[in-house]
């Protein structure tokens, strides 16, 4: 899909992690540390993005700056965590298992 050009249906991001000003470089290694290429959107059918009101400051923002470079709105779900079972307090996640199979 990114480096291979690998045509989608659907690219689902829930939570998403990026580096960003929020952190030190050695605090998350080169793991995080990469460019969004927004020319993914030419192969990916659709983009859906999950982020929860409660997740940490970090992954917010990393939520933004996916948001603007794909050009996608976040599907926004109230008091979810970081989406682990602890956080959501279940391991049901039926939003998620309705977009996957739309």
């Amino acid at each position: 899909m990114g480096d291979t050009k690998k045509k989608i249906k659907k690219l689902i991001l829930i939570a998403p992690a990026i580096a960003n000003k929020m952190r030190e470089p050695w605090e998350i290694g080169n793991f995080y540390n990469f460019k969004i290429d927004n020319e993914i959107k030419k192969n990916v059918g659709e983009i859906i993005l999950f982020e929860s009101t409660n997740d940490s400051e970090g992954i917010l923002e990393a939520g933004k700056i996916y948001s603007k470079s794909l050009d996608v709105k976040p599907i926004v779900l109230e008091n979810r965590g970081h989406f682990t079972e602890r956080g959501m307090g279940t391991k049901e996640f039926p939003e998620l298992l309705e977009k996957i199979l739309e």
